[in-house]
């Protein structure tokens, strides 16, 4: 019973980075009042618009590289019993740049910059020590669907050894374990929301401990701030004002993680409400909607998404996210 409960959980980690991904994909860099002037409030699945460079031509519910990256992710896990291939991902993230017509305006620019190093001839821990964007926070959620929390050092290492190639530094890292625990959290079925924040807290400031170090503030004490900034604001609307103009938006890790876990606490875990609020909030939508949907799905497992959602997603993105979820569980049991 407890692995067909945890196959839910990851099946709903899965579809929930694939849909805050595909819901925040349309607007993903614009500004908060360019989307409420032009949408008002997004709250379904709209084509990528004309005069978006980043997502136009895409379809509805299609994901973009927030998916690619943490199904790549996934299957790498899967593949290798729960260890890791730095070599494979790097080789299958260039291989896709060189086939896939959208990567030259999904993929993300610490992970384009770190590849040009690697085709270069750099290692790829080497290449990854400038990469402080999301990347790594993106692709991250698998990671929690095979860790346990009582073995903390081990999921540390895990999301290092992720995160190397393209975002080998300590904030990122830091904001990558951050997310990890509160998957490896949830999975563990024994915490509250308010713990499960904590639990995310307490690593975020355990991982900034690893990988290059960079000037900048702690993403740990970043999220405490965005979760405290936003206490009081219970209006969506107020609510993603602050969010926008006081914790950021935008690409950098420091402010798309706090963010997602802001969105993630004012949604009370709920994913398909987590995803709108990612969606209106503006600046990188699309990925902060697959980190915070991602989460509110392992904490509310698949059987909170509906079913027409499911089908739609499933149907118009080449994924096998239920079969992944089901090996990723058995990993975590052996």
């Amino acid at each position: 019973m407890a692995i067909e409960h945890n196959v839910s959980r990851a099946y709903g980690a899965l579809l929930g980075v694939a849909i805050g991904d595909a819901l925040g994909m349309p607007v993903e860099m614009w500004s908060r009042k360019h989307i409420k002037d032009r949408f008002s409030w997004i709250d379904s699945f709209l084509p990528g618009p004309d005069d978006n460079s980043i997502s136009a031509g895409f379809v509805p519910y299609e994901t973009t590289d927030d998916t690619y990256m943490t199904m790549l992710v996934a299957k790498n896990l899967c593949d290798n019993h729960g260890s890791y291939s730095i070599q494979r991902f790097v080789d299958e993230v260039l291989q896709w740049d060189r086939e896939a017509a959208k990567t030259k305006t999904v993929i993300g620019p610490s992970t384009r910059s770190a590849l040009e190093k690697i085709q270069k001839g750099m290692t790829p821990v080497e290449a990854g020590k400038n990469g402080i964007t999301n990347g790594a926070a993106m692709k991250i959620i698998p990671a929690g669907l095979v860790s346990s929390l009582e073995s903390g050092q081990s999921l540390v290492s895990l999301v290092h050894e992720i995160c190397k190639p393209t975002h080998n530094t300590d904030c990122a890292v830091g904001g990558a374990c951050a997310i990890t625990a509160f998957v490896a959290g949830c999975l563990a079925g024994k915490y509250d929301l308010p713990q499960l924040l904590d639990i995310a807290c307490s690593y975020a400031s355990i991982g900034e401990r690893v990988g290059y170090e960079t000037i900048g503030p702690s993403v740990a004490k970043r999220i405490h701030y965005a979760l405290e900034i936003t206490e009081g604001e219970h209006n969506d609307d107020t609510f993603l004002d602050c969010l926008y103009y006081r914790v950021g938006t935008g690409l950098p890790i420091i402010q798309t993680v706090p963010a997602a876990f802001a969105i993630v606490k004012h949604a009370g875990g709920d994913l398909l409400t987590a995803a709108k609020l990612a969606a209106n909030v503006g600046g990188d939508t699309d990925t902060i909607g697959a980190i915070a949907c991602g989460m509110c799905g392992a904490y509310q497992g698949a059987d909170a998404i509906p079913l027409d959602i499911k089908e739609s997603i499933e149907k118009q993105n080449p994924f096998s996210f239920l079969s992944i979820a089901e090996q990723l569980i058995e990993i975590r049991f052996l």
